[in-house]
């Protein structure tokens, strides 16, 4: 038998004649071989399409970081905010400015805003144990 046969016959009658000549025609899975061709094709199809796999999941992966990162801020801040909804205050870090007041026995602490945070009394290290000299008047 020959490789191809009514290769001389157009494309859309081929088929009419090969069901008119033979001698049975069964429905089924076979095997399709490629040319060398077809198959370099082919091979340049899996590289370009690999390239491009390999440019989405990259894509993707830097997606999914930066939501993660927004998920992570969106938590943050929620979180913030349940402290000041329980608590009634949140923890800040910075700078505080302490100024004693010997007479009293208290320390009052400042933010950087001038607003006061925290009176408390003084602790036994913080205390003068002398009075500062204060010159006498004779008024």
């Amino acid at each position: 038998m020959l490789e191809k046969i009514y290769q001389e016959i157009p494309e859309h009658s081929r088929e009419l004649e090969l069901s008119a000549q033979c001698s049975k025609v069964v429905e089924g899975e076979y095997k399709r071989y490629f040319t060398q061709e077809e198959v370099s094709e082919k091979e340049k199809e899996y590289t370009k399409s690999s390239a491009q796999v390999k440019r989405l999941a990259a894509e993707y992966k830097a997606e999914i970081k930066a939501m993660n990162d927004t998920i992570k801020a969106k938590r943050k801040a929620l979180n913030d905010l349940l402290e000041i909804v329980d608590n009634g205050f949140i923890n800040v870090e910075g700078k505080m400015y302490l100024f004693d007041d010997q007479e009293s026995g208290d320390m009052y602490i400042y933010d950087k805003a001038g607003v006061l945070i925290e009176k408390r009394r003084l602790r036994p290290d913080e205390k003068q144990t002398f009075l500062p000299f204060r010159k006498a008047s004779n008024d």
